[in-house]
């Protein structure tokens, strides 16, 4: 009767350690392994090698229309900052074309702006964000600082961007920037890597406002795709704010909708 009862005592140990352990890993704890995983090589190297000479012509193509596309996209991007230094200044006109001066206390090329949102993530997970940006018509710089926390098991896991930016705003109703920098991601452990941002607002009445966030990372080899999509109340030095924000990497997501305000100068 000796063997049976020890045999059991000693599967009631393994399987409580194995629901122990499954048991501490949450969502936020998928979500930075994912992150921190070792991306695969696949084979890519043996696919390129497919093809023989049609390949080195479609990808010589392919580099021309690049280079021709970057080229415009820079032009673009040059234009467009020194129109949104010319509506910080006040310039009447430029290149012949009526300039809209920005108006103090508008969201777009703030001097500076806060915004605080609290996100409900899926689960028993939430979020506070915090974002805040400083700058002087085409050139910026953002900081956005992002806690969830969970409560079972009871997690926390911080990412945070910093991003240097080219603002782009002919006018009052369309914005785009330009963000490069780097991440963070802090839970068990602390990661980082570069990052990108592309920010676009529209404006299609002066209260309200659309606005799509996009943000991409490149942390252990893995992209953390980042979305953001609100839709704003906006009003003379402040904005009330609804969206929804997904996070992913590795198929690990963290997602849901958020409310904040906005306070801009």
């Amino acid at each position: 009767m000796t063997r049976p009862g020890r045999r059991g005592r000693t599967i009631a140990v393994i399987a409580a350690v194995v629901l122990s352990g499954v048991s501490r890993a949450g969502t936020l704890g998928d979500f930075e392994s994912a992150a921190g995983a070792p991306a695969s090589s696949g084979s890519a190297t043996g696919s390129s090698s497919r093809g023989g000479g049609g390949v080195h012509v479609s990808s010589n193509v392919g580099a021309n229309i690049g280079g021709d596309l970057t080229l415009l996209a820079v032009i673009g991007l040059a234009a467009g900052a020194e129109m949104s230094l010319a509506r910080m200044r006040g310039t009447p006109s430029m290149y012949g074309v009526n300039v809209t001066p920005r108006e103090t206390g508008s969201p777009d090329l703030p001097l500076l702006r806060l915004d605080a949102n609290y996100q409900n993530v899926q689960g028993d997970t939430r979020a506070t964000d915090v974002r805040i940006e400083t700058g002087y018509g085409p050139l910026g710089l953002q900081a956005r600082h992002t806690r969830f926390r969970e409560d079972e098991p009871r997690d926390t896991l911080d990412l945070t961007y910093v991003h240097g930016l080219i603002r782009v705003s002919a006018t009052p109703v369309f914005g785009l920037d330009l963000g490069l920098g780097a991440a963070w991601l802090d839970g068990r452990n602390r990661q980082d890597g570069f990052s990108a941002t592309l920010p676009v607002a529209w404006r299609p009445h002066p209260r309200v406002e659309f606005r799509f966030a996009p943000a991409w990372s490149s942390i252990q080899d893995r992209w953390i795709r980042d979305h953001d999509i609100s839709a704003a109340f906006v009003v003379p030095y402040g904005s009330l704010r609804i969206g929804y924000r997904w996070v992913g990497v590795n198929g690990a997501t963290l997602k849901g909708p958020y409310a904040g305000f906005s306070v801009h100068f």
